[in-house]
């Protein structure tokens, strides 16, 4: 079949290449506006911002959708009676889209940022074709073929009226015209063709944004001599239309015609794509035709892509047969020079559904080119170098092969020069002749992630070894937080990992350590279309211990010893025998001393911790230990110097201890001193 042509021609190619631009990966395909028997071939628009645009024409009026940094594309919006729509956007995001009203030319605008196009008032005179264009400072163009001229027109940024450049008189009933912006002068250059009494014309005129002056040069003057008449039913398509121009250093423009008409006696016709590029002469160069003796050929008009580099590329694709077609492109370096143009394919025969129905070019940075196709019914994407070798394997965007054979239109593709693309195309839906707006989104950049800590915890100055503990503990769970965003297709959640196995999902997560240290968290972001960023935050936890006693005046504490290392809980107000302890110290001066007790309690080896919880992902047998657990305060009375003495019954935060193994940590504390050091521990067992 032929869309089987496509794929094996196309991977074949690819060998033959030596540097691979940006790729996108192609979201699925989402369909934008209603389906209808009227709707038209869509154009689209993209920018660097993450923004885009798509319109058509619809039931006789025009419609654009919109899609926002990060998310789909939006219902479209009605914007009145009209046909012909043209389409262009910057790198910033500030797009102009203009169509003819029955006899006015009307148009509007989106600034960089803005949802929606603002349509502005129609502009006066009899109108036929028109052009847009916008320059990377934002400044937008428009060109309004009128009978015998073209008037090019400007709209500085922050602004939305036009304020009158250049006129190009083309002194015959003018049929089409383009603009291309000429870096980095920002120098516009104007074409406009027209045709007469069996000849054609093509010029063109330059306007400068710093001088406020143009000047005309000639494209091509007779190019087409044929006297013959247009072919049968075709007459649209005699003489010079279907102009496009290529922005960079060195401006073309490119444009079909036909040198050879239906008619006795040759009852053939010939059809071809031409170029001109600056500076421009009287003899273009003739790119490809095509030669039928059928009454319906075809040379589709041609798509093309520039990048900030000055590359571009020209792609288009023509038949001679009903059973016949092929695409070819034209690919221009940096430097301005175009190479010749080459075949993406060869023609094959095969069945009407496996023709190309259209293709499209989109800019990937680089000089290499997205190239959008629609064979019969399917839709491919695959990424060109800058000669044309395929260096990708061609994706299918939509098949219609079940549904409807016939079941795909006219393509339309746009990119931001970085990889990113969206394309758009016509599919229809099953309905009598009804057609819907089908688009997709290649994204070729990975998302924007940052990553940092959280808010740090806040306590109070520890004063005890068990308060400490309780800090340090704190400390052990840190919070992080993480920031993500994708331009062009939006982003699923973050993901965490950690150093010691663990995993979380969230912008702010927190994580328990086991240990303190140097430790590292690392956040991966992925985009709609699969590309992935990373970022590791390396940290370190600290641990707090007790800030030690002053050096002058400071309380000692020595002789600490308990009047029975095993008692039980005291159970009435008086001790009976066997219940409670006496604790005794000695003091060298008189201090407030903090009696703490913790409980010997069972854990799980950890590196060199002990903790209470086997830790996550440990496999096979986790060694046992035991670890001591804080439970408060027995007591904090003020000593004496000298000999000190304190019942002890048994109670802690006035909570009955269980039978059990504990320990009892002694610490002088204020007023000689702000936090103590921990002067003596005692064990002890509280019985049944």
């Amino acid at each position: 079949m032929r869309s089987a042509s496509l794929v094996v021609l196309f991977a074949a190619a690819a060998s033959a290449a030596t540097a691979q631009p940006a790729s996108a990966a192609f979201v699925p395909s989402t369909p934008v506006g209603a389906p209808s028997t009227t709707t038209g071939q869509p154009l689209v628009a993209a920018s660097a911002d993450g923004s885009a645009s798509v319109a058509y024409t619809q039931a006789g009026d025009v419609f654009v959708a919109t899609k926002q940094p990060g998310q789909a594309f939006a219902s479209p919006v009605d914007l009145g009676a009209g046909t012909a729509p043209k389409l262009a956007s910057s790198a910033s995001g500030r797009s102009i889209l203009a169509w003819t009203d029955g006899a006015s030319t009307r148009y509007a605008l989106r600034d960089a940022g803005s949802a929606t196009f603002a349509v502005q008032p129609a502009l006066a005179g009899s109108a036929g074709d028109a052009a847009v264009a916008v320059a990377d400072d934002g400044r937008a163009y428009l060109a309004q073929v009128l009978p015998t001229e073209t008037d090019l027109l400007t709209i500085a940024p922050g602004n939305t009226t036009v304020q009158p450049a250049t006129s190009l008189a083309t002194a015959a009933a003018a049929s089409s015209a383009a603009i291309a912006i000429q870096s980095p002068t920002g120098t516009a250059w104007v074409a406009a063709s027209a045709k007469s009494s069996g000849t054609s014309t093509t010029r063109v005129r330059s306007w400068s944004v710093a001088t406020g002056q143009g000047s005309p040069r000639m494209v091509a003057t007779d190019v087409d001599t044929s006297s013959g008449t247009p072919p049968l039913g075709s007459s649209t398509s005699y003489g010079a239309k279907n102009l496009v121009g290529a922005s960079g250093s060195r401006p073309s423009f490119f444009w079909t015609r036909t040198i050879g008409a239906f008619g006795f006696p040759t009852q053939t016709t010939t059809l071809a794509v031409e170029r001109a590029d600056e500076p421009f002469t009287s003899t273009p160069t003739q790119l490809d035709a095509v030669t039928t003796s059928i009454t319906s050929p075809s040379l589709s008009s041609v798509s093309i892509s520039s990048d900030a580099s000055g590359a571009a590329t020209a792609l288009w694709f023509g038949s001679t047969s009903l059973f016949s077609a092929h695409a070819s492109g034209a690919f221009r370096g940096a430097d301005g020079t175009w190479g010749a143009s080459v075949s993406l394919d060869t023609p094959s025969s095969g069945t009407s559904t496996d023709q190309y129905s259209s293709i499209a070019a989109a800019p990937t940075g680089g000089g290499g080119t997205q190239a959008v196709a629609g064979v019969g019914p399917r839709i491919f994407v695959t990424t060109l170098s800058t000669t044309g070798a395929a260096l990708s394997v061609p994706t299918v965007l939509d098949d219609q092969s079940q549904a409807d054979p016939a079941g795909v239109g006219a393509v339309a593709a746009a990119g931001t020069g970085s990889g990113d693309t969206v394309a758009a195309w016509l599919r229809l839906t099953g309905s009598a002749g009804a057609a819907q707006v089908q688009t997709a989104l290649g994204d070729a950049t990975a998302p924007s992630l940052t990553v940092g800590p959280g808010p740090a915890p806040s306590f109070p100055p520890p004063t005890t070894q068990a308060s400490v503990d309780g800090v340090n503990a704190l400390l052990r769970q840190p919070t992080f937080v993480a920031t993500a965003s994708d331009t062009w297709t939006g982003t699923s959640p973050i993901t965490w990992s950690f150093d010691d196995g663990g995993t979380a999902t969230g912008a702010t997560v927190s994580h328990t350590f086991a240990t303190a240290g140097a430790h590292v968290a690392t956040a991966s972001v992925r985009d709609l279309a699969g590309n992935v960023a990373t970022k590791s935050y390396p940290f370190t936890i600290s641990q707090v211990s007790l800030t030690p006693p002053p050096a002058v005046g400071i309380a000692t504490l020595s002789k600490a010893a308990f009047s029975s290392k095993r008692f039980a809980v005291v159970k009435g107000k008086a001790a009976k025998k066997g219940q409670g302890s006496t604790i005794t110290w000695v003091l060298s001066v008189a201090a407030k001393v903090e009696l703490s007790v913790s409980k010997s309690t069972s854990g799980y080896r950890s590196g060199t911790a002990c903790v209470a919880k086997k830790p996550k992902g440990a496999k096979g047998k986790v060694k046992r230990c035991t670890f001591w657990k804080a439970l408060g305060l027995a007591g904090a009375p003020q000593g004496v110097a000298g000999t000190n003495r304190f019942a002890f019954n048994g109670k802690v935060a006035g909570k009955t201890l269980a039978p059990g193994k504990y320990r009892l940590a002694l610490a002088p504390v204020a007023p000689l001193q702000t936090h103590g050091t921990t002067a003596a521990t005692l064990d002890f067992t509280i019985t049944k």
